[in-house]
């Protein structure tokens, strides 16, 4: 029975053995995987406040191309203007001188 008694003792001590150095593994793992969750997490608020960052500056580019477009319109507009008035002008002038070219040769 002694011998029984000692292997069963060996027995268990082995296991608490094992149990504890499985604990103690389990215990750093967790540690780990808790570091990385933490550092995981922080990169997550970082590229959350860039991602936030840059919805801002695309707006403000949005903003400003919209605004650029309407001045673009607004010179276009004044442009065509312009050549009009230009094309009133040089038939007014070319008229002038027609008249005033004829005016004088009667």
């Amino acid at each position: 029975m002694e011998n029984n008694e000692l292997l069963a003792t060996k027995y268990n001590n082995t296991h608490i053995f094992v149990f504890i150095y499985i604990k103690k593994y389990l215990f750093i793992f967790r540690n780990a995987l808790n570091i990385v969750k933490d550092d995981l997490i922080a990169k997550v608020d970082e590229l959350t406040g860039e991602i936030e960052i840059l919805r801002e500056e695309l707006n403000a580019m949005q903003q400003s191309r919209n605004k650029l477009r309407q001045k673009v319109s607004e010179l276009e507009e004044e442009l065509k203007k312009t050549k009009e008035q230009v094309k009133q002008q040089s038939k007014r002038l070319f008229e002038n001188i027609f008249c005033f070219f004829f005016a004088n040769t009667s």
